[in-house]
């Protein structure tokens, strides 16, 4: 028998949610005590970044994979042709399975599981990393090993912050980067855009999604605290659908959609922190 069966069903139901807590309290006080710290000079910087990823038009637009973790808002267009790439499985394929439903092949990539989670005729999953380490594929790899220019192409990434290296131009050429119908990325480590070697690639990256697309939906994660600036709290975490300049689908202020959804429960809400225009 085992005598601390007892202690540890009182451990896992009251002392490690609350220790966890405190944990978090104390990360998240820290966290704000260095932002308050920043330089206040590349402010208006950020602002200006987080206008130009504000949506002002947008086709209409679906939910795919539900209202919690896993879902996404993505331009409503039926196309079975559609390769979709999603980068980072996890424990949820709600998304991804919806699209192969409907006839896609969908292609999906992770390291850290041995295999999706949900099972489905049109997956085709890699056990590997999206970058450009040693054991990762590189994205322009893992799309060109995949489809031919032939194929319609979308991408959705959530990949805890390995998304910056991932949509790099050591990444992904211009060529193949342009030519992809829409992407839905969660983006992550913003509140380290006040550090100067963050600021350059970050927004770089970003300045270069949006030359080749434009945003149509976005939401503020608040699984994370945000950062004041002057009394707008911007996420650190947040979720942008992007969709290509090219495409020539029709775009309008009435689609436009600012999701609340995918809150973390018991946590304030974050709200997009700039007024669509």
């Amino acid at each position: 028998m085992d005598i601390l069966l007892p202690l540890r069903i009182i451990w896992r139901a009251s002392l490690q949610p609350a220790f966890e807590k405190r944990a978090e309290r104390l990360r998240n006080t820290r966290r704000t005590e260095s932002f308050n710290l920043r330089d206040k000079t590349r402010d208006h910087g950020v602002v200006e970044l987080f206008k130009k990823l504000t949506p002002s038009a947008a086709p209409p637009l679906r939910l795919v994979g539900g209202t919690s973790d896993g879902g996404y808002l993505v331009p409503d267009l039926q196309n079975s042709r559609l390769a979709l790439f999603s980068a980072g499985v996890g424990h949820v394929v709600d998304f991804e399975y919806e699209f192969a439903e409907r006839g896609c092949n969908v292609y999906l990539a992770d390291g850290t599981v041995s295999k999706p989670p949900r099972e489905h005729l049109n997956f085709s999953f890699t056990r590997q990393n999206i970058g450009l380490g040693k054991a990762e594929i590189s994205l322009e790899s893992w799309i060109c090993s995949n489809v031919t220019s032939s194929n319609p192409i979308a991408i959705q990434m959530d990949i805890e912050g390995a998304e910056w290296v991932a949509l790099s131009k050591e990444s992904i050429s211009d060529e193949t980067l342009s030519a992809i119908e829409w992407i839905v990325v969660e983006f992550h480590g913003m509140e380290r855009l006040w550090e100067d070697e963050p600021w350059r690639v970050m927004s770089s990256v970003l300045n270069r999604v949006l030359m080749f697309f434009m945003p149509v939906a976005v939401h503020a994660n608040n699984c994370a605290p945000g950062m004041e600036i002057d009394g707008r709290t911007f996420p650190s975490v947040f979720e942008v659908t992007f969709l290509n300049r090219r495409a020539g689908h029709d775009v309008s202020s009435k689609d436009l959609v600012f999701p609340s959804f995918r809150n973390c429960p018991n946590r304030p809400p974050i709200e997009w922190p700039i007024a669509a225009s």
